[in-house]
């Protein structure tokens, strides 16, 4: 990007106007996220061995929730 088309030597292009965006409008405190997580076979078919030995649901040992 060219510096003479960002204005004060910001990042953002003239062209992008955030000027009447809503600032937190999909904020939500304490929230919690379930990213999605790509696992290989083999992890994927001992992550589901442990839940079902421990009685837990599969995401559990692969977000470090076993007690």
């Amino acid at each position: 990007m060219n510096p003479k088309d960002a204005p004060n030597g910001s990042e953002i292009p003239v062209e992008i106007d955030f000027s009447s965006g809503t600032r937190g409008k999909f904020f939500q405190q304490n929230a919690v996220l379930n990213l999605p997580v790509d696992l290989d076979t083999k992890t994927q078919d001992s992550r589901r061995s442990t839940a079902k030995e421990k009685g837990v649901e599969v995401s559990a040992p692969t977000n470090g929730r076993l007690k």
